[in-house]
């Protein structure tokens, strides 16, 4: 339990700062801001992933003793809850551009010779996106990923713990990623943030 709590923690921690403006911009600083614009991401995507399978490892090596397990026609609303939440995660995705999240537009435009975005600009899109699921929150993607790990009619020692630290990651994660936006969109932002609130609508957690 402790190695997956620390290398999750470490995973976050890393993971947090490799997104930060002051990493990208000491990079531009010495690979140049073009080449830094189109790859930064990409490679940031792919760190992330391999720096994950020690991760994966210390949860895969937990204990699975049951916690507890849902029955009936209760564990068919579950199942559905989950297979929804995966759809609806899916579909924010796409509203943001999938492919700028990975970091595959941005290469492609430098292969291409086209213009890029700046680098300061969000990862997930070129504009402020308040349409679609993010009129009725602000982080659908988190929002999402949690009822997925939460839906689960099956819950033992390592689900909830995969659960539990991600869902803490994700309200933190949320918090870091405003603040950046804000620094972004600016009062288009902060205009946002007063309309929709952060994960579940008509919950005024700001």
């Amino acid at each position: 339990m402790y190695l997956f709590l620390l290398s999750f923690f470490v995973w976050a921690l890393v993971h947090s700062l490799t997104a930060s403006a002051v990493l990208k911009r000491w990079m531009a600083e010495r690979v140049g801001e073009r080449p830094t614009a189109a790859f930064y991401r990409l490679g940031y995507t792919a760190f992330a992933l391999l720096t994950f399978l020690p991760v994966l490892y210390f949860w895969w090596v937990l204990p699975t003793t049951p916690l507890w397990e849902v029955s009936g026609v209760w564990r068919w609303l579950f199942w559905a809850v989950g297979g929804a939440a995966v759809l609806a995660a899916g579909y924010s995705l796409l509203k943001t551009q999938a492919l700028s999240f990975a970091g595959l537009t941005q290469a492609m435009d430098y292969v291409a010779g086209r213009p890029l975005r700046r680098l300061d600009a969000p990862a997930l899109s070129h504009e402020l996106v308040v349409t679609g699921l993010y009129g009725w929150m602000r982080h659908p993607l988190y929002t999402f990923s949690m009822a997925f790990l939460w839906a689960n009619p099956s819950m033992n020692v390592r689900s909830l713990t995969m659960a539990v630290a991600f869902t803490i990651y994700f309200i933190i994660g949320s918090i870091y990623e405003e603040k950046r936006l804000l620094a972004q969109f600016g009062e288009a932002y902060a205009t946002y943030q007063q309309r929709v609130p952060r994960f579940i609508p008509h919950v005024p957690w700001r």
